[in-house]
């Protein structure tokens, strides 16, 4: 009898990783450079989680989204923020070390984002050198943005599993609807960007405080 290995797929902002500053300074850079009006970085924890053309869209005037000009704000915050993106992101507390322990327990570990794709393999390889994920993705233009659930589903394609051979890990109402989407449990994490009502709202199956939680959520189901 075969039992196939659990899959773990985790989002990466704000679920891995603290990029909140990161994010929001060199939006802020920008908005500043094309005298726009900039935001407190608490307002970003909203702008997030969507990919990085909506992350622009909300902090632009609706009047600038289909000129020229949002194509160059968007271009200007891409080449800053590939300079910045490693200026303050940080693993959360906590997640080098579970990481480490599903791994160390045969798990496969997938990291699906919003976050474009070559952004996401060089942030997740720079920051865990030291855990090998099993699959990274991120976001391509031929593939719908979560919560369209098409990433988790071309990762299940990659290990030849069912939702059911899987779980989700992620901050924000865009991880849970993207699990529920593709027919997968949701954990939804209280360490990252968005607060507690935001994923009961979204009907998390687990709502946890602390990284080591995930282990004891695989334990018992």
């Amino acid at each position: 009898l075969c039992i196939m290995r659990p899959l773990i797929i985790f989002d990466l902002d704000g679920t891995l990783l603290y990029t909140l500053d990161d994010l929001a300074n060199s939006v802020n850079y920008v908005l500043q450079k094309h005298q726009l009006p900039t935001y407190p970085i608490n307002n970003y924890r909203q702008f997030v989680g969507n990919g990085v053309t909506n992350l622009i869209k909300k902090a632009v005037p609706p009047t600038i989204h289909s000129t020229e000009k949002f194509t160059h704000i968007l271009n200007d915050f891409l080449l800053y923020y590939s300079q910045h993106q490693y200026d303050t992101t940080r693993p959360f507390a906590g997640i080098v070390d579970t990481l480490q322990q599903l791994k160390n327990q045969n798990m496969l570990l997938a990291v699906a984002s919003n976050k474009m794709h070559e952004a996401t393999v060089s942030i997740v390889e720079h920051f865990f050198p030291t855990i090998s994920f099993d699959i990274i993705l991120g976001q391509i233009p031929q593939r719908a943005i979560k919560p369209n659930p098409q990433i988790i589903i071309d990762i299940l394609q990659n290990f030849q599993l069912s939702p059911q051979d899987g779980i989700f890990v992620g901050d924000s109402d865009v991880d849970i609807l993207t699990a529920h989407n593709a027919q997968m449990q949701a954990i939804g994490v209280l360490w990252g960007y968005r607060n507690k009502t935001e994923l009961k709202n979204a009907q998390a199956d687990f709502i946890i405080q602390k990284p080591m939680e995930i282990i004891d959520i695989l334990g018992n189901n």
